[in-house]
């Protein structure tokens, strides 16, 4: 029988406050279409077909971003965002299998292994 962890749980760094988004899971296809790039591939791809130091600074990268008035945005528009960015990924992921940097992606949604 597996222990139960008892340790007092870490303070959330998150609130709902401000409002916004928390992109969890699979983002690397939601990170090209917000951010005009995949942060994360960007940080862990081991080979590049594309010279990624033209990005000399975080700023540049920042700049590609997609402008998200999620401050302001009702109730059915984030829902709308949260369908389309949702649709868009089982759509990528079942079409694609990785990037040429790293191939053999592993479909989270869609994809070959339904």
């Amino acid at each position: 029988m597996a222990d139960i962890d008892t340790s007092p749980t870490i303070a959330k760094r998150y609130t709902t406050e401000l409002g916004g988004a928390l992109w969890q899971g699979q983002i690397d296809v939601v990170g090209r279409l917000i951010k005009g790039i995949d942060p994360t591939l960007l940080s862990n791809c081991r080979r590049s077909i594309i010279d990624f130091r033209a990005f000399k600074s975080r700023t540049a990268i920042d700049g590609l971003e997609y402008m998200l008035n999620l401050r302001l945005m009702n109730i059915q528009d984030a829902i709308d965002l949260a369908v389309l960015l949702i649709r868009t990924t089982i759509e990528v992921q079942r079409l694609t299998n990785g990037v040429v940097a790293e191939p053999g992606a592993f479909p989270g949604v869609g994809g070959l292994y339904k």
